[in-house]
């Protein structure tokens, strides 16, 4: 169910920083989290899957990915909707690295609720977070 737009620019900051606070918070839990990154989801993929077996040739372990790409940006700014992307990172040298998708999905958006932000999602790996605001107080 959809809630309601963005209702201002002012807004659509506040949430920006609130999703890049969390994500530097994700980074510090193991996590590759990076905003307005790649032009698509494939290149994103690719790209973080080399860092995570990079990283873990270093003995470095990474719990999985976050992330939104260009076009999320994009439709974030049209519309104050943010979708964010969530994954284990398949390697060719490692296999998959990282957490199962559904539970760095489950972390992702309870880190993004507690930044005081209202998400949706189906909790499946069928759908990515949208983040569509700030919450509303209780």
């Amino acid at each position: 169910m959809r809630k309601r737009y963005c209702a201002s620019p002012e807004e659509n900051g506040e949430v920006r920083t609130r999703v890049v606070e969390v994500f530097r918070v994700l980074r510090k839990r193991g996590f590759l989290a990076e905003a307005n990154f790649m032009c698509c989801g494939g290149c994103a993929g690719y790209d973080l899957a080399i860092r995570a077996t990079e990283l873990k040739d270093k003995g470095i372990e990474v719990k999985g990915a976050v992330f939104w790409h260009h076009p999320d940006e994009s439709h974030f700014n049209r519309t104050g909707h943010l979708y964010l992307a969530y994954s284990s990172l398949g390697t060719g040298k490692y296999g998959n690295i990282g957490l199962p998708d559904v539970e760095i999905g489950r972390i992702l958006e309870q880190e993004l609720e507690s930044a005081g932000l209202a998400v949706v999602w189906n909790g499946t790996i069928d759908e990515r977070i949208e983040v569509i605001g700030i919450a509303a107080s209780r």
